[in-house]
């Protein structure tokens, strides 16, 4: 998986299908020896390259060998992976996957590339710009409108990315500040404990922030599902999110 966040999804999914499977992120490392192991690339960057890797190495979003920090990382687990594990390498955002191809082919395997381009769920452009809705006047500075402008068209639930975690928090504490709420989110006493005062007053607005600084709990246990469940308007992420959009 690219993300943590992707890996906690797909546990919990597959689980719930009653499948054996185990996880290892730099959060968990949990039921190992399972038959299925969803795990960040970096967790296994060392077995691949001792040769120890599983019969099927499936690698979602495989962009990543693109990316500036984590790219050097999926390039390695891919090229040392040892000849007796297959790979499968998925993604919907490479413009050039027959140079990948390629680049597997150089380096003794069989490579084939499968194409398929119909989405199953369509991209739609909408410009800020075009977005006419009224809004009230007190409500100031860009995003808050956007959001606001965004919300009111029934464009929800809107996903931002911040540049870094301060941002983020900032960012998502202003929108909670700024934005009606006519339809307080109710926690439990639990989900408060989990998330502490500050992050569980935004959660009420329905707005929260989410970036690996968080605790496991507070973004698998408590954000991550109230997003899926539709429950909140606005998350203001770093890019730990983006993976699988």
């Amino acid at each position: 998986m690219p993300t943590r966040a992707l890996a906690n999804d797909k546990l919990a999914e597959w689980r719930a299908r009653g499948w054996d499977v185990g996880i290892a992120t730099g959060d968990l490392a949990e039921n190992l020896n399972a038959r299925i192991l969803v795990a960040t690339l970096e967790t296994q960057k060392n077995r691949l390259i001792q040769g120890d890797g599983p019969a099927l190495l499936v690698v979602d979003e495989y962009q990543m060998l693109s990316d500036l920090d984590r790219g050097l990382n999926y390039e390695l687990a891919m090229a040392l992976a040892p000849a007796q594990t297959q790979l499968l390498l998925l993604s919907g955002s490479v413009a050039n996957p027959q140079d990948v191809v390629k680049w597997l082919t150089r380096l003794g395997r069989k490579a084939m590339l499968i194409r398929h381009d119909q989405r199953p769920v369509p991209l739609e452009e909408i410009h800020a710009n075009n977005l006419n809705y009224y809004i009230p006047s007190e409500i100031r500075g860009y995003w808050p409108r956007f959001v606001a402008k965004a919300l009111a068209e029934d464009l929800g639930p809107i996903l931002i990315f911040a540049p870094r975690r301060q941002a983020a928090e900032m960012l998502a504490a202003d929108l909670s500040r700024q934005l009606p709420t006519p339809n307080p989110l109710q926690l439990s006493t639990e989900q408060k404990l989990i998330v502490g005062e500050h992050l569980a007053r935004l959660l009420k607005t329905r707005v929260a922030y989410h970036h690996s600084g968080l605790s496991y709990g507070a973004r698998a246990g408590v954000i991550e599902p109230l997003a899926k469940a539709g429950q909140l308007r606005v998350v203001v992420a770093t890019m730990g999110l983006a993976g699988g959009n």
